[in-house]
């Protein structure tokens, strides 16, 4: 028994070598508008007071979206830094993935004007997940399980 144990124990510590080995981490260059394909928007691009690049995108009606150029992205993790207004049903901020076009992708996104809503309701809708055209997805707030997945 000991054995096998040892077996398991040795194969999953090779299981998950292996794909953290697998794994890279990719860092676009965010230092040029040039880098995107904006749809709906107009781009600019700063440094904050640590150096780091902040894309900003213009305000105006309707879905708009910046596409990175060049980059290609399967499966993995996305981190990035996202900064919102509260303004009630004005500030949408996420990040769009696996976008076959300017219409068909797989998004997140966040509500800012909702975090600190004295509203019960609108406090329970604090971030989306969906896929466009269909509109599946979820609506999350509170109680979010730590394995979601996409509907």
């Amino acid at each position: 028994m000991i054995k096998r144990s040892n077996a398991i124990i040795l194969f999953c510590i090779t299981c998950l070598g292996l794909n953290s080995y697998a794994q890279k981490t990719i860092r676009p260059d965010l230092s040029n508008a040039g880098r995107f394909q904006p749809v709906n928007r107009e781009i600019s691009i700063t440094q904050n007071d640590n150096k780091k690049n902040v894309v900003h995108l213009n305000s105006v009606p309707n879905d708009g979206i910046a596409w990175i150029n060049d980059l290609k992205f399967e499966k993995g993790i996305i981190e990035f830094d996202a900064k919102g207004k509260n303004v009630m049903q004005q500030s949408f901020i996420g990040i769009a993935f696996h976008g076959t076009n300017d219409t068909t992708y797989d998004a997140v996104y966040f509500r800012p004007f909702n975090f600190q809503s004295p509203d019960a309701g609108r406090k329970a809708i604090l971030f989306n997940i969906f896929h466009l055209p269909s509109l599946t997805g979820r609506c999350c707030g509170k109680n979010i399980p730590a394995n979601m997945k996409m509907v």
